[in-house]
Order: structure tokens, then sequence, then C-alpha cells
């Protein structure tokens, strides 16, 4: 089972979902003290780096903290939801996942079209200018000949 837990700074994973994926653990190279609802804080020092998961029926590499978790595989904080652009729809209690359309850069022409359709757009203005400043060597001038 996964959790998407927006009060989580981290991503984890269990050490049962662990052996059963067969995933390799590496150090974390630190001690990161996390505290849990379930029980007192844990120290942990191990990640699984790159770790493949299935979400959505879109696939996914995800940094995962090893964690003694019960009940529950895998843990998906803020982490995973803000890098992967997903949106908590409080209101209706659902995430919103983004779909391959929404990921489209259009010109500007075409946004004028999109616009009189009534599509929902956001647009962004770049504008690249490039200010050169030359210094000219003073010229010489000789002296007034008569």
């Amino acid at each position: 089972m996964i959790l998407f837990d927006s009060g989580a700074s981290h991503s984890f994973i269990s050490y049962a979902c662990v052996a059963m994926l067969g995933v390799l653990v590496c150090d974390l190279g630190l001690r990161l003290l996390v505290s849990t609802l379930a029980s007192a804080s844990i120290v942990v020092s191990k990640l699984c780096v790159g770790c493949p998961i299935v979400v959505n029926e879109k696939k996914y590499k995800v940094n995962l903290i090893y964690l003694p978790l019960v009940d529950i595989d895998i843990i998906l904080g803020m982490d995973w939801l803000s890098a992967n652009r997903i949106h908590i729809d409080c209101a209706n209690r659902r995430l919103i996942f983004p779909q391959v359309e929404d990921e489209l850069l259009i010109l500007a022409g075409q946004a004028e079209s999109l616009l009189r359709d009534e599509a929902e757009c956001c647009l962004l203005l770049a504008v690249l200018g490039v200010e050169t400043e030359k210094v000219l060597n003073p010229l010489k001038t000789e002296p007034n000949r008569k």
C-alpha cells in the first residue's frame, strides 16, 4: 500500500517492501531523525536510490528512505509530490496528476486560438535583450596648424 503524505517532507519505504522488491539499499551518508505518529522518533541512515514505482499508470523512479513501517509499503511525501507536480485537491479529497497533454508548450499564435475556445492557459512572455557598452579610446588631436 502507498500512502501520500503531504505532512512528510521525505518519502519512505518499508523493510518488508525492500525485501519483496529486492531493491538495493545504500548508506544515506548521514543519520536522519524521523518523527512518526506510530512510535517515537527513529534514527535512519539507509536509502533506496531510484526505486521504481508505478502510480496512476505512470512509472517513476524515487529515492526512498529505509524505515520500519507497519502495514504501509511506501510513503510518498512532499519531496515526491512537488517534484512530480502533483496537485492536492483538498475539497474533493483527491490528487490531481498532470497529464501528458498538460505538459505541452505552445507558441503565441496557438494561444490566441485556444483562448477563443475558452481554454485555460498560462502565458509566459520571455524577452531576451543584450546590452553592451563600448568604450572608445579618445581621439588624439594634433595642435592647430597655421
